[in-house]
């Protein structure tokens, strides 16, 4: 088996978008880290470096917005795609703004795939994702 492509961070309120997420990088050859809240992020940020953060902007506790912010003091090149169920426009304009990479929601599985096989591959020394083994 071929070393992971990149790790990813997921951080998603809902238990079951996380695993779904988690899963749909892991078969795109990603390393899933996975994080159910705000607090736990910035702790996995710091300790294990993410190479793309994937990132619900509407949580309970610290919202997607502070721990996009923090994540950019951390690392300011670190690629963010804020994942929304809410397709706002403010929102997503603001999260930008204020330096995510894209934005996706759970409707365009496709495009999330893609932007995290994209987010960054030359900056951040990614590699390109391995093919899934054969079933």
């Amino acid at each position: 088996m071929s070393a992971p492509a990149g790790r990813i961070l997921i951080v998603d309120d809902e238990e079951e978008i996380r695993e779904i997420l988690s899963r749909l990088v892991q078969k795109e050859g990603f390393e899933p880290l996975a994080a159910p809240d705000g607090e736990t992020a910035l702790e996995l940020l710091s300790r294990e470096s993410p190479d793309i953060l994937l990132l619900d902007i509407r949580m309970p506790g610290l919202d997607g917005m502070e721990i996009l912010r923090r994540a950019k003091e951390l690392d300011r090149d670190l690629p963010v795609i804020i994942i929304t169920a809410f397709g706002f426009v403010k929102g997503a304009v603001d999260a930008l703004r204020a330096g995510a990479a894209d934005r996706s929601w759970p409707g365009e599985p496709t495009g999330s795939r893609r932007r995290a096989r994209t987010a960054s591959p030359g900056s951040r020394g990614l590699r390109p994702a391995a093919p899934p083994p054969p079933p």
